[in-house]
């Protein structure tokens, strides 16, 4: 098991809320924003389901942050992902559908057909010559285990390392429209950097 400081604070495993919120609230924990919470992110939403489409998580962030400090698109390649993690203080969060090993954190077992899901890329890293992401896992109900698909697990739940060559495979996801969500990704700027810097990845 690696061990590992991450940049980014975490918030509780066991916060309210689906994956879709968590990420999100995620990206303002990191950026020290501590006066909103997923409750409130949804609040004066009837549809429990609300936030877990991509135009939704960019509206949940629009909660806390300017619209020029939020960036979603899709096709993004991790050429443009590690300039921007270089360059700027950002919250990178990813859509995807993967087949990863998960435990259910309550009876143990294996948990079987996991859907679309969002994920938060900290940052990549080179381990023996090989690129990985570091990965941010918001679930509080489904743990990643073991090793399968090259992932490294650390000290923390739900945190861990992909190589870049897996995580380009899963990440896509069909939404609700049954159109594929292919490489999209949603960008949080830190709120003190200039809004500029995200311009040149705009296209």
């Amino acid at each position: 098991m690696k061990e590992i400081v991450l940049a980014t604070p975490r918030i509780p495993l066991d916060a309210p809320g689906l994956c879709a919120h968590a990420t999100v609230e995620q990206g303002l924990v990191k950026f020290g924003i501590t006066d909103n919470n997923q409750n409130k992110m949804h609040i004066n939403v009837k549809n429990p389901d609300w936030g877990t489409e991509p135009d939704e998580i960019f509206e949940m962030a629009k909660m806390s942050l300017k619209s020029d400090h939020i960036l979603q698109k899709t096709n993004w390649n991790f050429k443009e992902i590690k300039k921007l993690i270089s360059i700027a203080r950002v919250n990178i969060i990813l859509d995807v559908t993967d087949c990863l090993d998960r435990i259910d954190k309550i009876d143990g077992k294996k948990v079987e057909g996991v859907d679309g899901h969002y994920i938060i890329l900290e940052t990549i890293v080179n381990i023996s010559g090989l690129e990985y992401g570091l990965i941010i896992d918001p679930s509080k109900d489904e743990i990643v285990q073991g090793t399968s698909h090259g992932i490294i697990t650390t000290n923390e739940e739900n945190v861990y390392f992909i190589p870049l060559s897996e995580l380009d495979l899963i990440w896509q996801d069909d939404k609700k429209d049954g159109s594929i969500n292919n490489h999209w990704a949603l960008v949080m700027l830190h709120p003190d950097d200039n809004s500029n810097i995200l311009d040149q990845f705009r296209k």
